[in-house]
C-alpha cells in the first residue's frame, strides 16, 4: 500500500517525467522543422554539408515520377549544379512514432536559369533519431501536375 508521501512523490516523477518528455518532443519538432526548412534552401546555395547532415546514410527517395534515389545521387546532382533559384516550404505536418518522425507538407520551387519554372511539390520524409541525431531515412516527392510514368 502506497503511503502519502510516497504517492506524492510517485506523481511528481510522472509530472516530472511527462514534462521532460513535452520538452523534448519540443525540441525534437524544432530539430525537424529547422532541418526540413535547411534542406530545401541546401537546393537553393548547393549546400553539400547539409545534405550530408540531414540525409542518412542508407537514405532511399521516390521521384515524382517514381523513380528512385540515394544520398549518393543526392549529393553528385547537388555538385553538378545547376541549383534551384527558390524554395519554399508551407506548414509541416509532424507525427511521432518514438524514435522516427512523419513529416509532410507543400513545397513551392523555382528552377535553375534561364527557364526558372515553378514547381509545387508534396513530400513525406521519415525521420529516425540515430545516435541523438535526427536524420532523414526515406522521402516521397510527388508533384500534383505531373502523372507518373508507366
Amino acid at each position: 500500500m502506497l503511503r502519502p508521501l510516497h504517492l506524492a512523490l510517485a506523481l511528481l516523477a510522472t509530472t516530472s517525467a511527462d514534462a521532460a518528455s513535452a520538452a523534448d518532443r519540443a525540441t525534437d519538432t524544432r530539430a525537424i522543422i529547422a532541418g526540413e526548412r535547411d534542406l530545401g534552401q541546401a537546393f537553393v546555395s548547393g549546400d553539400l554539408a547539409t545534405i550530408r547532415r540531414l540525409l542518412a546514410d542508407d537514405f532511399r527517395g521516390v521521384a515524382p515520377r517514381g523513380a528512385f534515389y540515394d544520398k549518393v545521387s543526392v549529393l553528385k546532382e547537388l555538385r553538378a549544379g545547376p541549383h534551384i533559384t527558390f524554395d519554399e516550404v508551407g506548414p509541416i505536418t509532424l507525427r511521432f512514432y518514438g524514435d522516427t518522425a512523419i513529416a509532410q507538407a507543400h513545397e513551392h520551387e523555382i528552377g535553375p536559369e534561364p527557364a526558372r519554372k515553378a514547381a509545387e511539390r508534396v513530400f513525406t520524409d521519415t525521420w529516425v533519431k540515430l545516435n541523438g541525431q535526427w536524420r532523414i531515412v526515406a522521402a516521397e516527392d510527388l508533384d500534383p501536375n505531373v502523372s507518373p510514368e508507366k
